[in-house]
């Protein structure tokens, strides 16, 4: 069925983002200055992307599934 198929395709790609973000966000807090960035703005952003990529999977899981 095509809304299982989207479904499955959703899940990957958020999965993908949510795993990006935290690779991202551990990689600039470790090291900020190396990024040109404050280590609080980076702390924030860090949080803030990892948040967003967890919040499109639960949407996804409240309101498609």
């Amino acid at each position: 069925m095509i809304n299982d198929r989207l479904v499955a395709f959703l899940r990957t790609r958020f999965a993908e983002e949510l795993e990006k973000a935290r690779f991202a966000s551990g990689t600039v807090t470790q090291d900020p200055e190396r990024f040109g960035v404050d280590p609080e703005d980076a702390a924030k952003h860090a949080r803030f992307s990892v948040a967003t990529a967890e919040v499109h999977l639960t949407l996804l899981e409240d309101t498609v599934i």
